[in-house]
C-alpha cells in the first residue's frame, strides 16, 4: 500500500507539472498578441498630446498605416504610441486567415478609399506568400509602400527565424507522408504563428520601427523609444516562461496544434508527438 500510495503521489505530482506547463505555454502564446503586453504604458491612441500635436503638426503630418492580423496591429500599435501615425486593422475585428483573400475581393470597392489614404501595410508576405494585403492596397494606391514585419526588404539583414510545420504522426492521419506508425502525414511547410516566438515578435518590431522611422523621419525618436519598451515587455515574458519551466522536473509535451511549433522550439522542448 505504501509502495502504491509514492507511486499515486508522484503521478499526482507529474500530472500537476503537466497541467501547470500547459498553462505556462498557453498563457505565453496568448500574451504575445494581446494589446496590454505589447501597447506603451498609458499611452493614448496612437496619438499626440494636444500640446505637442499643434506645435509639430506642420513638420509631421498625420500617416495612416494598415494591418490585416493582430500580432502586426499590436505591434504597429505599439510602436506608434504617442506619434501622428494611426494604425488601422482590416477588418477591425479581425479575419481568419483563410478568409481575408475573400474580404479584401469582395470589399474593393469599399476599401478603396482607406487604402488610397493610407502610406503603408505591414504584412507578412515574405513567411505567408497568400498574403492578400498588399495586393488589395495596391490595386487602389500605387504608391504605398509594403512593410514586411517577418524579413526586411534588404539583400543583408536577417528577418525572423523559420519553423516548419511538424508532420502530424498520429495513427489516424492521412494524407500524403508515412509516419513511423505507417499512417500518412501532411507534408510539412514553413509555419505562419511565428509570434508564437518571442524573439521573433521581438525581431518583427525591429523591422517594423526601422521602416517606421524612415517612412517618417519626424516620429523616428518616438518610434525608438516605444521599441524599447516593447523588446523589454518581450523580454520578460521570456524570462517568466524560462523560469515557470524550471520548476518542472520531468516533461512530457504532445503538441495538439501545428501552430505551438514556434513557442516548443523557443522554449527547447521535446515534442513527443504532434496531432
Amino acid at each position: 500500500m505504501k509502495r502504491l500510495h509514492q507511486h499515486s503521489a508522484t503521478k499526482n505530482r507529474r500530472n500537476s507539472l503537466a497541467l501547470g506547463l500547459l498553462f505556462a505555454l498557453t498563457l505565453s502564446a496568448q500574451a504575445i498578441i494581446t494589446p496590454s503586453v505589447l501597447a506603451a504604458d498609458n499611452a493614448p491612441k496612437n496619438k499626440k498630446p494636444n500640446s505637442e500635436a499643434s506645435s509639430q503638426k506642420t513638420s509631421s503630418q498625420e500617416v495612416t498605416i494598415i494591418t490585416s492580423l493582430p500580432i502586426t496591429y499590436y505591434l504597429g500599435t505599439a510602436l506608434t504610441a504617442n506619434t501622428n501615425i494611426e494604425v488601422k486593422n482590416l477588418p477591425k475585428r479581425g479575419r481568419h486567415l483563410n478568409g481575408q483573400a475573400n474580404f479584401f475581393t469582395s470589399r474593393a470597392e469599399k476599401l478603396a478609399k482607406t487604402f488610397e489614404s493610407a502610406s503603408a501595410v505591414i504584412t507578412i508576405g515574405k513567411l505567408w506568400r497568400d498574403d492578400p494585403l498588399f495586393t488589395a492596397a495596391r490595386s487602389a494606391n500605387i504608391r504605398i509602400v509594403e512593410i514586411d514585419a517577418t524579413k526586411p526588404w534588404s539583400s543583408t539583414l536577417e528577418g525572423i527565424s523559420v519553423a516548419m510545420t511538424p508532420a502530424q504522426d498520429s495513427p489516424w492521419t492521412s494524407d500524403s507522408h508515412k509516419s513511423e506508425y505507417g499512417a500518412e502525414a501532411a507534408e510539412t511547410k514553413p509555419s505562419v504563428f511565428f509570434w508564437l516566438s518571442l524573439a521573433n515578435s521581438a525581431r518583427s518590431a525591429e523591422i517594423i520601427a526601422q521602416d517606421l522611422m524612415r517612412l517618417v523621419p519626424g516620429e523616428a525618436d518616438t518610434i525608438k523609444s516605444n521599441l524599447v519598451g516593447v523588446r523589454s515587455k518581450l523580454m520578460e515574458l521570456q524570462r517568466s516562461s524560462e523560469l515557470a519551466l524550471l520548476n518542472a522536473s520531468d516533461i512530457t509535451v504532445f503538441s495538439l496544434a501545428p501552430e505551438l511549433v514556434y513557442l516548443t522550439s523557443e522554449q527547447s522542448l521535446f515534442v513527443d508527438g504532434s496531432f
